[in-house]
């Protein structure tokens, strides 16, 4: 089965989000990616995370499982990483001026508000669990 997997980021209140524009058209998404025949969702994780972001994991938990555009999508909150936010994946290969692939840091309550996040199913999920966070 066609399977994704996605890293929720926060650091200092800030979430790490992948700002696409694809065709002239802007979007957020979050750092991940499709998982590959055989492999386990762990290694997975790690290489999409690695791919998209440079960061090597050391900690991360499950948080929810959704079902977007005829597969499944594991979302994970990834509390212990290193490295610097840089694509070094095929997404960077792929950058042109029609599709640009950007990581950015932005404040949580804002990403929580942008219309043009995606899926529109996960950042419901991520309000419901980060809304009432504690502040750092």
């Amino acid at each position: 089965m066609n399977e994704r997997v996605s890293g929720i980021i926060i650091k200092d209140r800030e979430i790490l989000l992948m700002r696409r524009v694809y065709d002239g058209e802007e979007y957020f998404v979050f750092p991940g990616g499709g998982t590959e025949e055989g492999e386990s969702l762990d290694i997975s994780f790690r290489r999409e995370i690695r791919e998209e972001t440079s960061f090597e994991i050391s900690h991360y938990t499950p948080l929810f499982d959704i079902q977007n555009r005829g597969r499944i999508e594991h979302y994970f909150l990834i509390d212990g990483f290193s490295g610097t936010p840089k694509i070094i994946g095929e997404e960077r290969e792929r950058m042109s001026p029609m599709n640009v692939y950007e990581l950015v840091w932005m404040p949580l309550a804002e990403a929580l508000a942008l219309k043009n996040l995606l899926p529109t199913l996960a950042q419901e999920k991520i309000i419901k669990k980060f809304r009432s966070a504690p502040k750092d």
